[in-house]
């Protein structure tokens, strides 16, 4: 048997590609990964939207709320 302890699986985080505000996020969350327990795929991608069916939710994109 084996002292050591399972790394779990990379968490998958969806975001907007479309969104500033959001790639900025998602750079932010990579230049401070540095265990690398993020992956990440735009709502908008194929992987993105198999995630999304995957998990029982809906296709489309969250609206965004445009800010002044």
């Amino acid at each position: 048997m084996s002292d050591s302890v399972p790394t779990p699986p990379p968490a998958v985080v969806l975001f907007d590609g479309v969104c500033n505000l959001c790639n900025g996020l998602v750079q932010f969350i990579i230049r401070y990964d540095r265990a690398g327990r993020f992956r990440f795929a735009a709502l908008q991608s194929a992987a993105g939207q198999a995630l999304l069916a995957a998990h029982g939710l809906p296709p489309s994109p969250p609206a965004t709320t445009p800010i002044r």
